[in-house]
């Protein structure tokens, strides 16, 4: 049932890349409009899938820091309720629970650890909500984070399997910088070997099969589209793809954030990001890529409208 009195909520995304905060209104028709956006980008992933798996204090601190002003926000906005969500980085660290408690109990604010599989299911649910699906299509569900690819094929408008890969932005980005960047086409073709083996017949042989990217990195590829190529949309062809990653490689990282309008920390995972789109999807009968402005946040809020207690 939808929470039929209007109020503000908010939801927290704690990411492999960045900690997200968005505080919304909820409407009467069971929606809700966006009306305050905070993104810090901490990388958590880059010392959760280091040697050590774990936070170091420096990060905690940062981390705890952020929890604090993102409490003085939830107050000043008047927001009744919060939810938080942790993802890969939190499931690989050995020490998040250290994060979780401190932060709980200087701000009040309860985080949650979900699985890759629980992840697919809420983006599933607001992507129901706000797409038309074609029933002569195939979709493959691609949110493509900076610690995980979880890839859910959808039939009617249901998971029919959904599985999650270790394999993420912030992950290749990590091998990149360190001597092991001479393993990065090792690791993506290993990736992409057992992704084809999972995938179901009817995916690999489709006809039409639309890939929907989820994620701040297909909402930064649309608008990358939109800007190079011209005129808005919010598809990207397969060939649109190979043609962004061509461009943006012959840009310096320490160029791309200006000359793209891209925040520095997406500056550095966006050509790993593009790298593990076409690895991944190169060898799939994809006829486009669906980049609808949805994410886990939106999937957050989304629930926390259908079940409000």
């Amino acid at each position: 049932m939808f929470q039929s009195l209007m109020e503000k909520i908010a939801a927290i995304d704690i990411g492999s890349n960045a900690i997200r905060l968005s505080v919304a209104k909820t409407e009467a028709d069971g929606d809700f409009k966006l009306i305050k956006k905070v993104r810090v980008p901490l990388r958590l992933g880059s010392e959760a899938f280091g040697p050590s798996h774990s936070f170091s204090p420096d990060l905690l601190n940062k981390a705890l820091q952020t929890f604090i002003d993102f409490k003085h926000i939830l107050e000043s906005q008047g927001v009744v309720r919060c939810r938080a969500i942790a993802t890969s980085a939190c499931r690989e660290s050995i020490n998040a629970e250290e994060l979780f408690q401190v932060v709980e109990a200087q701000t009040g604010i309860h985080i949650e650890k979900i699985s890759g599989d629980t992840e697919a299911k809420m983006l599933l649910s607001v992507l129901v909500k706000k797409l038309k699906f074609d029933e002569k299509a195939d979709y493959l569900l691609f949110d493509l984070g900076g610690g995980s690819l979880e890839l859910s094929q959808i039939e009617h408008g249901t998971i029919a399997g959904s599985k999650s890969f270790d394999l993420g932005t912030v992950r290749l980005l990590n091998l990149i910088q360190t001597d092991h960047a001479d393993k990065v086409d090792l690791v993506l073709q290993q990736y992409q070997k057992e992704i084809l083996g999972y995938l179901d017949e009817a995916v690999l042989k489709s006809k039409n099969l639309v890939v929907v990217g989820t994620g701040g990195n297909f909402r930064r590829l649309q608008k990358l589209r939109n800007h190079l190529i011209k005129g808005k949309n919010n598809e990207v062809k397969p060939y649109e793809l190979i043609y962004l990653y061509e461009r943006l490689k012959k840009t310096p990282v320490k160029d791309l954030a200006n000359q793209y309008d891209l925040s520095p920390d997406r500056a550095e995972v966006i050509l790993p990001a593009l790298r593990i789109m076409m690895t991944v999807c190169d060898k799939l009968p994809v006829k486009t890529f669906l980049c609808p402005k949805l994410g886990l946040i939106e999937a957050i809020l989304h629930q926390m409208i259908i079940h409000p207690n």
